[in-house]
């Protein structure tokens, strides 16, 4: 038995079929954390069908298109359909014993924008991209042309069965973002779930922080991560090359996880056509545990007049001083007392929107408090 390739229509995303010994095939382009459960392409009384648990709200299922013949012996190739339980309704797709052909990145510059400095390196199984944040503000027009350009290199990526995506964003010299920018980038990553899913496999985030703004920003990244826990391994670092180090490291891991696998005639699988092969084991992110009240619907839908803190609020109905004083940096808070930080702490409850695209204002308030002084 061969690998299958089943791909959705429009997007061509590609999920990735192992076969196993018993007569069924296991979908592998899944991260770490949901490798535990299988999704496995078996005949049942029905037929073939997919059930597919991976990033969704609900169950998927995807199945022979309507009128087709099947055999138990294999799936039968040519036309399915992906059904979900939730509003995204049918979507077409091609099952197919023939793997997709792609072309590589020639252009490790091709995300390059005035506030950022980003290569790509595409070695065709493994693609690395490197970004570091600079003090040039950012325009609502740059940063929204960056998010189109990196939604188009994810669902390039995601129609390769064999490709995974390493990140890393250094935020050591950067400038402090607008709430606005923040929320943009949130609403982007929950609208990219599914596609981030299939080919994400680890991030590091560069920062060292320095100084009051430096903490500000370690904590704004630790509550972004807080409301969008990632299924892959993600940690904040506090060089380059750790943060290299700590990717290789990942990807080695993978390579390793691939190679002990081995196919139902027993003869191991070498490391360049594992890719995605989905074992019981997988490594969790590191922030997984630093959850949010908000879920990934709650962030969808955000209200951009209204603050992080507000809703949470709103989540859940009196959000604890205690709770929020743990945002609180502690270069900045450990010196003073319970009572005049708490004071301190409802009195910024609120969050003002700085004038221009970049300021420290709100985040400052929010993530550090303002600086406190005690008589």
């Amino acid at each position: 038995m061969s690998d299958l390739y089943l791909r959705r229509h429009p997007t061509n995303a590609v999920l990735l079929l192992r076969p196993n010994a018993d007569g069924t095939w296991d979908s592998c382009k899944r991260p770490q954390v949901e490798r535990k459960k299988k999704n496995t392409l078996r005949y049942g009384p029905d037929g073939w069908v997919l059930y597919d648990t991976s990033g969704q709200s609900g169950t998927v299922q995807y199945r022979p298109a309507d009128g087709v013949s099947q055999e138990r012996s294999r799936p039968p190739l040519g036309a399915w359909y992906r059904q979900s339980s939730g509003k995204e309704g049918r979507e077409e797709c091609t099952l197919t014993d023939v793997e997709p052909t792609y072309v590589k990145f020639e252009d490790p510059n091709m995300l390059q924008a005035p506030f950022i400095d980003i290569s790509v390196a595409d070695g065709g199984d493994v693609v690395r991209i490197e970004a570091a944040l600079k003090r040039t503000p950012a325009t609502d027009a740059a940063f929204e042309a960056l998010l189109h350009k990196f939604k188009e290199v994810v669902l390039a990526l995601v129609q390769r069965p064999r490709t995974i995506l390493m990140l890393q964003l250094s935020l050591q010299d950067c400038a402090v973002p607008s709430m606005r920018h923040v929320k943009q980038f949130m609403s982007f990553v929950s609208e990219m779930t599914w596609a981030n899913a299939m080919v994400v496999r680890g991030c590091a985030v560069i920062l060292k922080p320095q100084g009051y703004s430096g903490y500000a920003l370690q904590n704004i990244v630790k509550m972004v991560l807080r409301l969008l826990p990632p299924p892959w391994q993600t940690r904040i670092l506090p060089t380059v090359a750790e943060g290299r180090a700590f990717l290789d490291q990942i990807t080695v891991e993978e390579a390793q996880l691939l190679a002990r696998c081995s196919s139902p005639n027993g003869t191991p699988r070498s490391v360049q056509t594992e890719k995605g092969e989905a074992c019981n084991g997988g490594t969790p992110s590191t922030m997984e545990e630093e959850r949010s009240l908000l879920s990934v619907d709650d962030v969808a839908c955000i209200d951009p007049e209204k603050s992080i803190v507000e809703l949470e609020e709103e989540k859940e109905a009196t959000l604890s001083i205690e709770h929020r004083r743990s945002y609180c940096s502690k270069t900045s808070c450990q010196s003073l007392g319970p009572d005049v930080v708490d004071a301190e702490l409802r009195e910024s409850a609120s969050i003002v929107e700085p004038q221009g695209c970049w300021g420290s204002g709100w985040f400052l308030t929010w993530a550090c408090q303002k600086p406190l002084t005690t008589a």
